[in-house]
């Protein structure tokens, strides 16, 4: 890994608020985290042996194939000189030296200092991750439970022509079950890591104190904190494709979201998801984190 450069994965429950975070993290003049495409994952098992004598037009032909890449407007064959101007050493340079074109060919970030990934899948990866990048530093989104699934409602409510229209469950005892599985999932990862590895950012924090949280998560980054992080909505690189049911992303934070829940789930849905849910999320909520 490149010394000079944090790698960062930002992960979270679908409908968690991981695409509003990567914005405001990626409005960050130092900070790359590009819009979700994850090829640092798919492409490990057939170049995890990379070394400087692997072809790099081979990678980029196979990068080209992946789901979503093609929402980055990249421009292949500058990123292939860019590659070849300093040939990774390792799949993990490799990996995010792409991240680093996508910062400077589509950003103009000349001084990146984290290049992060952010994708919510990697909850069911977390160990293959690690193995991808030991030193890299986690930020996990939580988000109340029944505001989850409040979303979940609302995204298969809503007409599309995108293709990338995530499908997402509506019955309840199925995203009860799949939440407790992805959470888990990732309190077990934590247990594992330093505590200066990873930080768990709260959703409705995040939306009510959010010059608080991204000056807490600056910190954990070794970065200042740029009020330009606050209007991430100026500067948002969320690609069209995918807008349709990110349309907040575009808006200051909303704390209204926060109980909308009220509104479209049912009683017995609210009970159900609280049951079940409560004691895990507020292990989330009561973890000792970055200080």
């Amino acid at each position: 890994m490149n010394n000079s450069k944090k790698h960062l994965f930002v992960i979270g429950n679908p409908r968690s608020g991981t695409t509003l975070f990567r914005i405001m993290l990626n409005s960050h003049s130092k900070m790359t985290i590009p819009p979700e495409c994850g090829f640092i994952h798919w492409w490990y098992e057939k170049y995890k042996s990379w070394d400087k004598k692997s072809s790099i037009s081979e990678f980029v032909t196979d990068l080209k194939s992946s789901k979503k890449i093609e929402t980055w407007g990249l421009d292949f064959s500058d990123l292939e000189r860019f590659l070849e101007d300093e040939v990774p050493q390792d799949y993990e340079e490799l990996v995010f030296r792409v991240i680093e074109f996508y910062g400077q060919s589509k950003l103009n970030k000349a001084d990146q200092h984290i290049l992060g990934d952010k994708n919510n899948y990697y909850i069911k990866h977390l160990k293959e991750i690690k193995e991808i990048s030991p030193e890299a530093f986690f930020i996990f989104l939580i988000r109340d439970p029944k505001a989850v699934f409040s979303s979940y409602k609302g995204i298969q409510k809503l007409k599309t022509v995108s293709n990338y229209k995530p499908e997402l469950s509506l019955d309840v005892v199925d995203f009860i079950d799949e939440w407790l599985k992805n959470h888990k999932n990732i309190l077990n990862f934590i247990n594992g890591l330093k505590k200066d590895k990873f930080l768990i950012v709260n959703y409705e924090q995040l939306v009510v104190n959010t010059e608080d949280d991204l000056k807490r998560t600056s910190k954990f980054l070794d970065l200042n904190f740029e009020p330009g992080m606050l209007t991430y909505y100026k500067t948002n690189d969320e690609p069209n494709g995918l807008l349709d049911w990110k349309q907040k992303t575009l808006r200051p934070p909303d704390p209204s979201s926060i109980i909308l829940y009220k509104e479209t789930l049912t009683q017995d849905e609210i009970f159900k998801i609280e049951v079940q849910t409560k004691s895990l999320f507020n292990r989330f909520l009561n973890q000792q984190h970055f200080e």
